[in-house]
């Protein structure tokens, strides 16, 4: 049984439920609905979807997080539900600098605002990340974006920066 947030990003089983569950066979467009309705990363981890959909999901895979690891994951979980399309090729800063939406000196600027975000502030990291979402026409790296929404800090910072900015430099 795995018991906490940082052993469930190092488990395919983990990153497998979740994709399954917001692209897969067992989407429920439903509770996608209800998340994609929620205002903050609060408003997903009281949600029903969340608490009656996903996580005894988690639970029958042999996960089962603690409040506290629930509530960093319920960020990742709520920027996912405005997902479309899967895409584990890319990392999502990459498929931020790779989108066509805006002139790329926009685009920058909007980067450089979602890197300035502390890791304390998670409402605005949410919403950022939900703007980015829409931004790429809901293309998501699930691992990349549950990683970074669970442990927003300065190593993601810099892992995101060199993935959107290898982009422009080759």
């Amino acid at each position: 049984m795995i018991d906490n947030l940082n052993e469930a990003l190092k488990s395919p089983a983990f990153l497998d439920a979740l994709t399954r569950w917001f692209f897969g066979e067992e989407r429920s467009r439903g509770a996608l609905a209800e998340l994609k309705r929620c205002k903050s990363h609060l408003d997903v981890y009281i949600s029903q979807a969340y608490r009656r959909g996903l996580i005894p999901l988690l639970e029958s895979k042999g996960i089962g997080l603690g409040e506290a690891d629930l509530e960093r994951l319920a960020l990742p979980v709520g920027v996912l539900a405005h997902g479309k399309n899967a895409r584990a090729d890319k990392p999502f800063a990459r498929l931020l600098a790779e989108s066509g939406k805006g002139s790329e000196m926009t685009r920058d600027v909007r980067f450089r605002k979602l890197l300035s975000i502390p890791g304390k502030n998670r409402e605005a990291l949410f919403l950022a990340l939900v703007r980015f979402v829409r931004m790429v026409g809901g293309d998501v790296n699930v691992e990349n974006l549950v990683r970074a929404g669970a442990c927003w800090n300065d190593s993601t910072r810099r892992n995101w920066a060199e993935a959107y900015y290898s982009v422009h430099n080759k």
